[in-house]
């Protein structure tokens, strides 16, 4: 009796682990492999794109396996596994994913952002800020496939849409730097001061900008300085119009702080009229959310 009731036992949690391993890709004791080897194989401090990425998909994986979802645990280490290998793993597509058709644009333009990005020299230089970005993207996908833990989908978005903005600043000074003052012409020389979404403080790079162009303004004492502040689509006319004043004010005052005289500036504000990339209306452009500087 007890010899064949222990084989019943034995042949029950055998069933359990293969209708666990149908439950999705892999399965409990395939995820507890891949979790382990992809953990094993992510470097803990970073490095190269691929280096930084397989430490985002196993610490993802890891999650996915705290929470019993074994599948994509088991997705996502393989995923990290791949990456170690310095093999290419792009973010995920939409349509590979059962995402609800409320939701299906918009992942899919932050998926256009985040390639962008990573194809416009991301992966090059800011490595860890790429795969981050790539990381928390396909993060936000798979908790709004599940459709369900509301606070998840929302903490994966937020944490993609930091990483995203942090990933576009440190390429802009690259990407959209203005000529150096040696070798910009004599007669007008131009500088742009870019602001975070709805900000209009100065960030670090924007205050190296305005530096920049107060040590040109005091080179030239008889140059008149204009500086036209701009911004992006999201929100009403009224609202960007005073956004882009301050944005404008902004750098006038710092010129002014730092020895230009308040009298050769002039200051003045265009909303989202004007703009350097046009877009519809209601689009998140980080080019737009700019303040023009003109030493005439």
């Amino acid at each position: 009796m007890t010899r064949y009731g222990g084989v019943k036992r034995l042949l029950a949690a055998l069933a359990l682990l293969t209708l666990a391993g149908c439950a999705g890709r892999g399965n409990i004791l395939m995820s507890a492999d891949d979790v382990a080897a992809a953990n094993r194989a992510a470097p803990q401090g970073g490095g190269s794109f691929t280096q930084s990425l397989a430490k985002e998909y196993a610490d993802f994986a890891t999650y996915e396996q705290t929470q019993d979802d074994y599948g994509n645990a088991d997705y996502f280490a393989k995923k990290g596994l791949s990456a170690a290998r310095g093999q290419a793993v792009p973010p995920e597509m939409v349509d590979r994913w059962h995402i609800p058709d409320t939701k299906q644009n918009e992942l899919a333009t932050a998926r256009t952002r985040l390639v962008s990005a990573l194809d416009g020299g991301g992966r090059e230089r800011a490595p860890v800020l790429a795969a981050q970005a790539q990381g928390r993207y396909d993060c936000w996908m798979e908790q709004q496939e599940e459709n369900w833990q509301i606070d998840d989908i929302a903490s994966c978005r937020n944490q993609f849409l930091a990483a995203m903005n942090q990933l576009e600043a440190a390429l802009r000074p690259v990407a959209q730097a203005p000529a150096a003052p040696a070798q910009a012409p004599a007669a007008q020389r131009q500088y742009e001061v870019y602001f975070d979404f709805d900000r209009s403080i100065l960030t670090p790079e924007a205050k190296r900008i305005v530096d920049q162009a107060a040590q040109a303004a005091k080179q030239q004492p008889n140059a008149r300085i204009e500086i036209v502040g701009k911004t992006d689509t999201v929100g009403t006319e009224a609202y960007n119009l005073r956004l882009s004043q301050r944005r404008a004010r902004t750098v006038r005052n710092e010129l002014v702080a730092q020895g230009v005289a308040p009298d050769r500036i002039t200051a003045r504000g265009v909303g989202k009229t004007e703009l350097p990339v046009p877009t519809p209306n209601g689009v998140r452009e980080a080019r737009n959310r700019v303040a023009e500087v003109t030493i005439r």
